[in-house]
C-alpha cells in the first residue's frame, strides 16, 4: 500500500543527507532495517509513531519535527514551505507580527458573552474567521521558532520541554498530557 510521498518522508531524507548519513547508516540509528528507510522517504511506509519519537530524540531537526506533528494528527501548523514563501529569518519575523496582529484584533472583536446556541448563523462564521486568524498567528509562531532554532543550532525539542516543564510546574497541564 502506497501512502504517498509526504513531508516527513521528504523531511527524513533531506536531514539524513544533511548529516551526511546513508540509509544504511540512518537504519543503524533508528534500529529499523535499510529498506524501512527507504519506504519511509519515498512514502511506501508511514513512519511509525515509536521512530518518529526516535528521529525527534537523536536529531532534533524542527522541521521534521513539525511535518512529523502534522501528519500524525492531521492539524496544528503547517510548516511553510511553498515558492512564494520567504523563510529567511528576519522576514519570517516580519510575518509572524503582522499575523499576531490580526490575531489580536480577531480576539478582541470575538463575541464570547452569548452561549454557542443562541449564536446566528452570521455570528458563527464570523467566529470562523476570527478563529482562522488565530491559526495564522500559530503558524507563524511556530515556523518562527523553528526557523530561528534552525539557524542558530538551538535545541527545538529543549524549548518545547522546558516549556512543558514549565506548565507541569505551574499546574496548568498534567504529566499525563504533557508525555515527558
Amino acid at each position: 500500500m502506497s501512502v504517498g510521498r509526504s513531508g516527513v518522508g521528504r523531511s527524513l531524507q533531506e536531514l539524513r543527507k544533511e548529516k551526511g548519513l546513508s540509509q544504511q547508516q540512518m537504519s543503524f540509528d533508528l534500529n529499523v532495517s535499510r529498506e524501512s528507510v527507504s519506504a519511509y522517504e519515498t512514502g511506501r511506509a508511514r513512519v511509525p509513531k515509536d521512530i518518529s519519537r526516535k528521529i525527534t530524540e537523536k536529531f532534533d531537526n524542527p522541521f521534521l519535527s513539525i511535518q512529523i506533528r502534522r501528519e500524525y494528527t492531521g492539524t496544528g501548523p503547517i510548516l511553510l514551505d511553498g515558492k512564494a514563501v520567504d523563510m529567511h529569518r528576519s522576514s519570517v519575523k516580519l510575518k509572524t507580527l503582522e499575523e499576531i496582529r490580526e490575531a489580536k484584533n480577531a480576539i478582541l472583536q470575538m463575541d464570547l458573552v452569548n452561549k454557542p446556541e443562541f449564536m446566528t448563523d452570521y455570528e458563527k462564521d464570523q467566529m470562523k474567521n476570527d478563529l482562522e486568524q488565530v491559526a495564522d498567528a500559530i503558524t507563524g509562531l511556530e515556523n518562527l521558532l523553528v526557523v530561528v532554532c534552525k539557524e542558530y543550532n538551538l535545541s527545538f525539542k529543549e524549548i518545547w520541554d522546558k516549556h512543558a516543564r514549565k506548565l507541569l510546574a505551574k499546574r496548568y497541564a498534567t504529566k499525563e498530557s504533557v508525555l515527558l
